[in-house]
Formats: C-alpha cells, structure tokens, sequence
C-alpha cells in the first residue's frame, strides 16, 4: 500500500480547507484502511494539542533556567537534547526563522511558520517550537502581551473560490474551499441585499457569538449545491437543509430537485432567537418554496409555497409592530401578472393565490399577511415575457416601499415603479426614464395612443389588487385568513402563559 506523503499529512492536519472535498473524502478513506498513516495524523494532532495547551500553562523555575539556556547567545546549542549535530543545526535554522527575520509579532510569526512550513521530522519541529515557546513566553514583560484573538466571525466573503470569515478588526478565522465560481463578486453584489443573500453571520442560539449561513446554490460545480449550510463560529458545521419534497399541483406533479436561491437571516419576530429564511428555485422556476428554519438547529418552522419565480427579498418592520415583515417580490403563474408577498415569521404555511391547475394537494390555504398582483401596462402589446414581474423592493424611506415592476420587450426591461406605505396601500405610481422614453416613441409612431401622464398612473396605481383570502379586490386589505390565524396564535400564548 502507498502511504501519504508527510508534507500531504501535516497539511492535512493544519490546513484542511486547502483540500477539496473530494480530496478530504479520498485522504479519510485511506486513513480508514491504512494503520501507519493514520497513527501519524494521531500523532501530529496530539503533538499540536500539545503544544497549544502548554502555550497556556505557567512557567516553572527550570522552565525559565531551560530558556536561558537556550537563548544564551555563545551556547545556544548545548541545551539541544538531541543525538547529532545536524538534528542540532536543523532546530536551531528553525528557530532563527520563526524569531529573527520578520517584523510581526511572535504569535504571527509561529502562526505562519507551522502553516507554511512543512514539518521534515518531528525533532526539529518539536526543537522549534519549545524554543519559541520558552522565548516567547518567558521573556516577554507580560504588560505588552497582545490581546487574544477575537475569534467571533463578523463578516464572511466569497474570495478566490473559498468562503472566508473574518472578525471585526479584519482578521481572518477560517475559510472553506467551495470551488471554481464563487470568487465572482459582481454575481454576489449584483441584487440589492449583497452578501446578504448568498452568505451571513447571525447568533443563532444567542451565546454572544456568531455563526455563518452559506448559500452555494449558485455554484454548479460544488457537490453540496442544493444545501444551505450553517457553520459554527469554528468553521465546523453545525446543520444542513435542502428542499427534495416532491408536490402535485392540479394535474400537475414535481419532483424534489430544488436549488436555495437568495435567503435572510435574522430575528425576525425579535424574540432573541435567530431564524433564517430561503426560497429556492424548481429547476423549472415553478413552484418557488419559501422554508422558514430555526437558525439553531435548522428545523423547519414553516413553508409557504409560491406559485411562480422569486426575484428578490428583503425585510423590514414597515407597520412598526416589533415584527419584521419578509418581503418576496415575484411573479405569479397562476395570474400572469407580478405580485409581492409579505409574511409574517410566525405563522408561515399554505401557498399563494392559485387558480385551480396550480394548487397544491393536500396544503392549507395561505397565511400570507398581504398579496398584491399589480397591473400591465399598455407596452404589454409589444412585450416578449408573458408576464410583468416584480424584481426589485427598495425601502424609500422607514414607512415606505418601493417595487420596481418590469416589462419585457426583448433585451430590455422598461420599469414602473409602485409606492407603498407602511400599510402595503399603493399611493404612487411613476416610471423610469427608459420606460417614458420607450413609451413616447411608440404614442409617436402611433401604435399606442394614451400619453403618460398623471391619469395614466393613476389608472395603474387603482388596478393593484389585494387578496383578502378568498379572491382580489381593489382596496387594501390584509388576508383574513392571516388574521385568524395570528388571532389564533396570539390566544394560545396568552393561555399558555396563563
């Protein structure tokens, strides 16, 4: 049998993250069949334990009379316990590395030595590191000591196709190989929320540290792609979920192959615990599950099933109930028009507005707080989409939202944009530059006749309509059946507190 390398080995233990993952599943598939070099992975991990924990303990007499020894500049070498000159050589080269040509500080230095530097034999690496253990730590006035390493990850980027998670000061704590793809930045910062969507930090179990939610569905070539990934403030992970529920829709039936698209973390109903939310795309963009997870454990606290394509998300407590709302600007198949869902975190179930060939089997009616479809305008006529859709929800102020609402006319996209108050009541309606434009040149050309004007927004503004949880009408209005429902919750909290 072919043994590992030892550079292969201590990298191994060091650095895992250097490796794919199917290279970490090829190295531990050896290791499970061969004794020798899974002795040395023991050995090596024991021996930085070792190490670290000893970095911690107090300093005895003879520690410090050792550590003269050693750095007394005419004998240097006589304290090396060791059989032969070049064993001797080989610690002391290592020493000088690590303690004299470098500005940083000693902990960065031996931090950098043992990461890239592969151990050739455990005598000088263990010759190195009792050198700069006693060194450092001996004579050293512990008034200027650094300050431990802040290890709680604030931020984590996608960079050079790993996943890297940084603390507040900037400073790295660990990363993950992902793959080819994931260093494409302007992919990530291409929708509104940035990062948020594809990679976040949240305390979900309120300890005071934070965690790191990954989604790499956008990565074709990672084996993990369908999974949405927590990691512990470590780098270990601590839970995984993907959608595989398969759903009959009328006549209709879809398998579960489900890629997590764009997805929130936070504590949405402020309650002190930590949730994350994610919809993910069918791979043929029909149904669109929005999958409401315990963020310390990931269990599933609810799903609302959408009947057509998500665009974009966001989250904002606009009423000022102490409830964030989860916004999901979309289109629905059902209806052809774009709408815009608003959840409430606490009573997430059911499925959108459907027509009889699109409901889903066996699913209770939605708990939506508010669906709103909003209107074509009259380029319809010349639109290449079958619908309009709604890809963008900006916040213009604390109390008011803005959807930008699209139609297709070939390669372009001409926008409306519809304002909403903190009641999801459209009062506005206006519309970008290129739309008018386009829009001008068609009423000149004589192929549409009404002028964009303020009866014309007026029109589109008065043909938005909302769900009342049995059919659309005109006027703003919550869903009944959210209103039961959160009646209903409400009630037995109260009795349980009772």
């Amino acid at each position: 049998m072919n043994h590992l390398q030892e550079q292969e080995i201590e990298t191994y233990v060091l650095t895992p993250e250097q490796f794919s993952q199917e290279v970490t599943n090829l190295f531990q598939e050896h290791l499970n069949d061969c004794e020798l070099c899974y002795e040395h992975v023991q050995r090596l991990r024991a021996f930085y334990t070792a190490v670290a924990e000893g970095m911690k303990q107090p300093a005895t007499e003879r520690d410090k009379a050792f550590a003269e020894q050693l750095t007394t500049p005419l004998k240097p070498r006589l304290a090396l316990p060791s059989s032969t000159f070049a064993q001797k050589e080989d610690a002391i080269d290592a020493y000088v590395e690590i303690i004299e040509p470098e500005k940083r500080n000693l902990p960065s230095r031996v931090y950098h030595f043992f990461r890239f530097h592969p151990i050739q034999a455990t005598v000088r690496t263990s010759l190195a590191a009792a050198l700069v253990f006693f060194t450092y730590y001996f004579f050293t006035p512990k008034n200027v000591m650094p300050p431990p390493l802040d290890t709680n990850p604030n931020y984590a980027r996608a960079e050079k196709e790993f996943l890297v998670t940084y603390n507040k000061d900037g400073r790295e704590l660990w990363r993950k190989h992902i793959g080819i793809g994931y260093d494409i930045e302007s992919r990530l910062r291409g929708s509104q929320n940035k990062y948020e969507n594809y990679l976040a930090t949240l305390d979900v179990d309120n300890d005071g540290k934070k965690e790191v939610i990954a989604n790499i569905g956008f990565v074709s070539s990672y084996p993990r792609k369908k999974e949405i990934i927590c990691f512990n403030t470590d780098g270990t992970e601590r839970w995984s979920y993907a959608m595989t529920q398969e759903m009959t829709f009328g006549t209709e039936h879809m398998t579960g192959n489900y890629l997590p698209s764009l997805f929130m973390a936070g504590d949405f109903d402020h309650n002190g615990t930590g949730e994350v939310t994610v919809f993910f795309n069918h791979d043929t963009y029909y149904p669109s599950p929005i999958v409401h997870l315990q963020g310390s454990s990931g269990e599933v606290l609810g799903i609302f099933w959408h009947i057509g394509n998500i665009s974009n998300i966001a989250h904002r407590d606009v009423d000022k109930d102490g409830v964030d709302e989860l916004l999901f600007a979309a289109q629905n198949n059902a209806f052809d028009n774009a709408s815009l869902t608003v959840l409430d975190p606490r009573v997430i179930a059911g499925y959108s507005p459907a027509d009889s060939t699109r409901t889903p089997m066996n699913t209770p009616e939605g708990t939506e707080k508010y669906y709103l479809l909003f209107p074509r305008c009259d380029i319809k006529l010349f639109a290449t989409a079958k619908r309009n859709n709604a890809d963008a929800i900006m916040f213009a102020s604390e109390s008011v939202t803005r959807i930008n609402v699209a139609e297709y006319v070939g390669n372009d996209s001409y926008y409306q944009f519809y304002f909403l108050d903190s009641l999801y009541r459209c009062y506005r309606v206006d519309g970008e530059d290129w739309f008018l434009t386009f829009h001008r040149k068609m009423v000149k050309e004589g192929k549409l006749s009404t002028p964009v004007d303020s009866v014309y927004y007026q029109n589109l503004r008065k043909g938005v309509q909302y769900w009342d949880g049995e059919k659309f009408v005109n006027e703003p209005t919550m869903n009944k059946r959210y209103i039961e429902t959160i009646r209903s919750s409400e009630s037995s909290d109260s009795q349980t507190v009772r």
